[in-house]
């Protein structure tokens, strides 16, 4: 809802939606992890959107999903509440967003930060957006194709 403020500005009221991303840490330099986060968005089937070398950023943020991801029932990664028909994750179609961050604590360690967010719209009906919630199971995922590669 937006209301207008005491000096004719515009404020949304309700609960702000805020997202952490998930932190890990593997045992790899920062330039290897590199390469092997790039690939490991390759495998899991995420293309590219983002990329921004001289960050260590790089990732999605406009995917649109529906029932599986990377061979898992999207109800593995995203908690997008529940339905008549089961997990709304798994019936509705999904747009999502998988963005990664590195950084390097030291020569020898990685650290990696994750962020996935989610929304989910029944296929069906013209109702607005669910937001959804992460499991986990994606950047636990990422974190661990990093750390060993394939």
């Amino acid at each position: 809802m937006v209301e207008s403020g005491p000096s004719g500005g515009d404020r949304i009221s309700g609960p702000a939606q805020f997202q952490l991303a998930q932190r890990s840490s593997v045992a790899v330099p920062v330039a290897e992890a590199w390469k092997r986060l790039a690939k490991a968005y390759a495998d899991l089937g995420i293309p590219l959107t983002t990329v921004r070398p001289e960050d260590h950023f790089l990732g999605n943020e406009g995917m649109r999903r529906s029932h599986m991801f990377a061979g898992e029932r999207l109800s593995s990664l995203l908690d997008c509440g529940t339905g008549g028909g089961g997990a709304n994750a798994d019936i509705y179609s999904i747009n999502m967003s998988a963005v990664s961050r590195l950084s390097a604590p030291s020569d020898s360690t990685t650290e990696i930060a994750t962020l996935v967010q989610a929304t989910a719209t029944p296929m069906s009906f013209g109702t607005p957006p669910v937001v959804c919630s992460t499991t986990g199971w994606l950047e636990a995922k990422i974190s661990s194709m990093v750390s060993n590669p394939k």
